[in-house]
């Protein structure tokens, strides 16, 4: 016999109810079950993410001292996962820094545990990975001399940019990066999508 549910029934001093209260199995676990799990990603590169992961309480917190947090393959109870970190009860929010790799991850994923056992069924979240990556950047140089530039450089905004707050621009080594040094400083995103690359700025630094 698989049992799944509680019944509770009343009785007289003549008969026992027909009709019990019930409460399956289901329904009690999910009152040990956080809520309203919720993720804004911070982190504009693709398959990468960072920012703070939110939930409500559960409406039972008595046997509960711990939360954990994780990167899950799917919502079911033993997809393979990974720990993004825990925190106590009371505290309801786990940071995730950024750069963090999404890998074949695709939600988030968080349990609550007790002093001996960890909670089976998470609530879980489909991850919105944010990308906001520029396009079409121009740049005339109008300083004559060799080892300078200087000149309007503009580009096209992302076409999703509800978290970017500005825009960083460096002369670069190379395509990835390397060894960068910012121009001027960081531009507003007020729809501002140029900067004035001042006069005499050297190409070697």
């Amino acid at each position: 016999i698989c049992y799944t549910h509680f019944v509770v029934y009343a009785r007289s001093h003549i008969a026992e109810q027909t009709t019990p209260a019930i409460l399956s199995f289901g329904e009690a676990a999910a009152k040990l079950r956080v809520t309203d799990v919720a993720f804004a990603d911070g982190d504009l590169d693709e398959t990468e993410i960072g920012g703070n992961i939110t939930w409500d309480a559960p409406t039972v917190t008595e046997p509960i001292n711990l939360y954990t947090a994780y990167l899950a393959q799917t919502t079911a109870n033993d997809a393979p996962s990974a720990v993004l970190g825990t925190t106590p009860l009371g505290t309801d929010v786990e940071v995730v820094a950024p750069d963090r790799s999404l890998g074949a991850f695709a939600y988030i994923a968080v349990r609550t545990s007790s002093s001996s056992v960890e909670q089976r069924t998470p609530a879980t979240l489909l991850v919105f990975d944010e990308i906001a990556s520029v396009s079409n950047i121009t740049f005339v140089d109008k300083d004559l001399d060799e080892t300078d530039l200087g000149g309007l450089l503009s580009w096209l905004p992302p076409e999703r940019d509800v978290v970017t707050t500005a825009y960083l621009v460096y002369l670069a080594r190379d395509a990835s990066g390397t060894l960068k040094s910012q121009i001027d400083e960081d531009i507003p995103n007020h729809g501002n999508t140029f900067l004035n690359v001042p006069p005499d700025t050297p190409l070697d630094q």
